[in-house]
């Protein structure tokens, strides 16, 4: 496999096989088979646990509610990071940028 030097930290990695050919990792959403980890195996910290006990008490519409304001932010996250990465967005002035990401948002809003 071939190594790449990291620009940052000088250090030399080896990319993963799934980072290679382009396939997130883990099982595929929906496979059916079950919960991935016992409950003795979840994590500790103490946050986390927080975050696990509060969902669990949610009633299902809560639930549902939750799960998409978290879609609802997670596709406005990934269509900005797509346009930061144009020359578009390399050329714009900073108050340029700013107003054409708030665009990004209405329309992704828009469209959910």
């Amino acid at each position: 496999m071939r190594s790449y030097l990291c620009p940052v930290s000088r250090l030399t990695f080896y990319p993963t096989r799934n980072a290679v050919y382009g396939r997130k990792r883990g099982r595929k959403v929906g496979s059916g088979l079950g919960k991935r980890k016992a409950d003795d195996q979840l994590s500790q910290n103490m946050w986390t646990k927080k975050s696990r006990t509060r969902i669990d008490r949610m009633t299902e519409e809560e639930r549902l509610v939750h799960n998409a304001d978290n879609a609802d932010r997670s596709a406005v996250s990934k269509k900005k990071a797509k346009f930061k990465k144009t020359a578009a967005y390399a050329a714009m002035s900073a108050e340029e940028q700013k107003v054409a990401l708030q665009k990004i948002q209405e329309d992704v809003m828009q469209k959910r």
